[in-house]
């Protein structure tokens, strides 16, 4: 669901969602290349099988969201809140961490 509505997996390459409210969204299977999605709020949000490559979620609220299957390469999480969230892969190396 996402504001109340369910969701058909959804295509939305490039678009800019920075600040978006995504609470408990219902994104599985969502295509989100490239997305900004700086300061967004995907809280308990269901992201299993999306396509989150070359996304950025910098400042990201993903407490308890799902991130089963999800493609996560080159995705930016700096400062991003993890926490609690399941299925996370964090694809960098400790050196990547500053």
């Amino acid at each position: 669901k996402l504001g109340g509505e369910d969701c058909i997996p959804a295509i939305v390459n490039l678009a800019n969602l920075t600040g978006a409210s995504l609470k408990g969204a219902d994104l599985s299977g969502a295509s989100l290349l490239n997305v900004d999605m700086t300061k967004a709020n995907l809280s308990k949000a269901d992201l299993t099988n999306a396509n989150l490559k070359g996304a950025i979620l910098r400042k990201a609220n993903l407490t308890e969201a799902n991130f089963e299957d999800v493609e996560m390469s080159t995705v930016t999480l700096a400062f991003a809140n993890v926490s609690r969230a399941k299925n996370v892969y964090l694809p960098f190396d400790k050196k990547d961490i500053r």
